[in-house]
C-alpha cells in the first residue's frame, strides 16, 4: 500500500483528520525558500554558509503546508509536564496532575482548553531531539539523542 493509499484508509477509518493547509500556510515557506536558494546560488558566500542556505530551501520546500509541532517538557518533581509551542497552554489536568507528551492524548478528556490537535494517538519519543545542527557545537545536521532520556523513556514503556 503507498503512502496515499495508507493516508486515505487511515481518514476513511476515522483514526486521521484531513487538514487542508491554507494558500498562506503554502505559500510563506515557498517565498521562504526562494529567497534561500538565491542566498545559496551566491557564489560570493562561504561553502557552509551555501550549503546551510540549501539545506534550509529543501526544508521550506517539503515542508510548506505541513504544521511542524515541537513542544517542551520539563521535568517536575511530580512528574513530566508538556508546554505546548502553539498555545499558551500546560498538560496539567484537572485534578493538578501534570502530564508529558506521551500521556496527553489517553487522557485528553482530563485536562481543561486542551487544543484538539493533542489529541491521539500519538508518541512523543523523550530523548529524540529534532535540531537543525547549526546553533550548537557540535554542528551536526541529524536528530540528536539524549541516552539517559531515551533509556528512561523506553524501561518506562
Amino acid at each position: 500500500m503507498s503512502p496515499r493509499e495508507n493516508f486515505e484508509n487511515l481518514v476513511q477509518l476515522g483514526r486521521l483528520k484531513r487538514q487542508n493547509p491554507s494558500a498562506t500556510a503554502i505559500a510563506n515557506p515557498i517565498a521562504k525558500a526562494r529567497n534561500l536558494l538565491a542566498d545559496a546560488q551566491n557564489a560570493g558566500g562561504s561553502l557552509d554558509g551555501r550549503f546551510n542556505n540549501a539545506y534550509a530551501a529543501g526544508h521550506q520546500f517539503l515542508t510548506a503546508g505541513h504544521p511542524s509541532h515541537a513542544v517542551t517538557e520539563a521535568k517536575t518533581g511530580r512528574g513530566w509536564l508538556y508546554v505546548d509551542s502553539y498555545q499558551a497552554w500546560i498538560a496539567i489536568a484537572r485534578n493538578g496532575e501534570p502530564h508529558g507528551a506521551g500521556g496527553i492524548w489517553k487522557h485528553f478528556d482530563e485536562f481543561d482548553g486542551a487544543p484538539e490537535y493533542v489529541r491521539g494517538p500519538w508518541w512523543a519519543i523523550r530523548g529524540l531531539y529534532s535540531r537543525k545542527g547549526a546553533f550548537y557545537a557540535p554542528y551536526f545536521p541529524l536528530p540528536q539523542l539524549n541516552w539517559v532520556d531515551f533509556f528512561e523513556w523506553v524501561t518506562d514503556r
